[in-house]
């Protein structure tokens, strides 16, 4: 879940508690379904789609909705990188008028997806390319969805609109430190119950820099969402009403008007917490042309959209390494060069634990050594920047001995070799380790 959601979620909550409290002066906020339909201009529409998307791109399967009353806005996040403005955060809010029901479905930057008029890229580069007309073309060609509405967001903004509640208290997991010179960017957020201004809350959702990389924003990001609901629906807040929904439109480009905005932000007032519905699109990593993509599963990504599809467990859409766990000659001899081992956990004699175990399977362990820090919540592997095929092979095999979500293979100038980094979940590493080690 991505950083405009929180703000989309603010904005519909703001005006839906300022709504509630003028609903009785003004009937015209409490419409009913039928009317929401109406002053919303909901219609399915067709996608749209050009020649060379026909030709070019696959086929992907209309997803089939049995009902024609939901409402698809497209949010984007906009982030400044040497002079040019992409979506670094990118989603699709799908509300239904009937049910009152929210689902939101995170779309990765790096998902590789057909650009009209400019091929294959990263979704995140269609805003460079063609501002918002591109970036809404590209998501309906991609997905098979019509968008109705667009919210647009500059990182920028995202504090004044933190700042304007007072903060956002929440629970740091772990201790976050990034520093970033040439952007002059500098996160340092102690662990720890606390409350956080605009400031470190943009730094909390956007931190990236541990072993999940993306995937750990998301989650963060999950949970921050989730505190910024219960902040909104505070009486304290009350009173500031007028003045955040001001700030809040002023903040955010969007072509719904403030009419349409706060009527559905009334009619989805009394929406619960267990009717919001968060996902990120299925997929896998890939590197192609050595770059790193994220090849997104449209079909998979329709039926959760749909509802007709439920993942079973957190880490479902996952490859499921216990299967070719199995054929350990064969992943053994991917690995056909020495791998480093580094401890991010910082538990002690953990790299002489690891050369043993792996030294046991027949995989021969270079150097070990300690990590940059030792708050890695989850094993990872890392690659040389430079390094070739045989490199990523040795990577993904390692990855399917240990049971590491291959999400969790990287590229860095700081390495020369494959390495493995243990964090706080090695015990799991281990015993896949020594399950491979009976199969030999």
């Amino acid at each position: 879940m991505k950083i405009l959601k929180i703000t989309i979620i603010m904005m519909l909550a703001i005006s839906a508690c300022a709504a509630g409290a003028y609903v009785r002066l003004q009937s015209f906020l409490n419409p009913d379904a039928k009317e929401m339909i109406e002053i919303l201009n909901i219609h399915q529409g067709e996608p749209l789609q050009n020649e060379s998307q026909r030709d070019e791109s696959p086929e992907v399967e209309s997803p089939q909705f049995e009902s024609s009353t939901e409402l698809y806005i497209l949010v984007a996040g906009l982030d400044n990188t040497d002079g040019t403005e992409r979506s670094d955060s990118l989603g699709i809010a799908v509300i239904d008028i009937d049910s009152k029901k929210v689902k939101f479905m995170s779309i990765p930057r790096d998902s590789r997806v057909f650009i009209p008029r400019k091929g294959w890229d990263k979704i995140n580069h269609a805003y460079a390319y063609g501002k918002i007309d591109l970036l809404k073309e590209t998501i309906i060609n991609t997905f098979n969805l019509p968008i109705h509405y667009y919210f647009v967001l500059n990182f920028k903004s995202f504090p004044a609109i933190i700042d304007s509640i007072g903060g956002v208290t929440i629970d740091v997991e772990k201790r976050m430190v990034y520093h970033d010179y040439s952007g002059n960017l500098h996160i340092d957020i102690p662990k720890g119950f606390q409350t956080l201004n605009g400031k470190n809350a943009l730094h909390y959702v956007r931190f990236r820099h541990d072993s999940l990389n993306d995937f750990g924003r998301i989650e963060r990001q999950q949970k921050f969402t989730k505190e910024v609901v219960r902040k909104m629906q505070s009486p304290s807040i009350l009173p500031k009403f007028p003045d955040l929904i001001r700030e809040a439109i002023n903040m955010v480009i969007t072509d719904m008007t403030p009419a349409q905005a706060i009527q559905l932000a009334s009619y989805l007032r009394d929406i619960k917490e267990s009717d919001l519905k968060f996902f990120t699109v299925p997929g896998k990593a890939a590197y192609i042309g050595a770059l790193s993509y994220w090849i997104p599963d449209i079909p998979a990504a329709s039926m959760m959209l749909a509802d007709q599809y439920v993942p079973d467990s957190p880490d479902d859409g996952r490859i499921d390494y216990n299967e070719i766990r199995e054929d350990l000659p064969y992943l053994v001899s991917k690995i056909n060069r020495k791998i480093s081992i580094l401890n991010g956990d910082g538990a002690k004699l953990i790299g002489k634990r690891a050369s043993e175990e792996f030294q046991q399977i027949g995989i021969d362990v270079g150097m070990t050594g300690n990590a940059k820090h030792f708050d890695y919540r989850y094993s990872c592997i890392v690659i040389p920047t430079n390094g070739n095929l045989d490199d990523m092979e040795s990577a993904e095999a390692l990855a399917a001995l240990c049971g590491i979500d291959k999400k969790l293979i990287s590229k860095s100038s700081s390495t020369s070799s494959v390495t493995i980094i243990l964090g706080k979940d090695k015990e799991k590493v281990f015993s896949n380790l020594r399950v491979a080690a009976t199969k030999e």
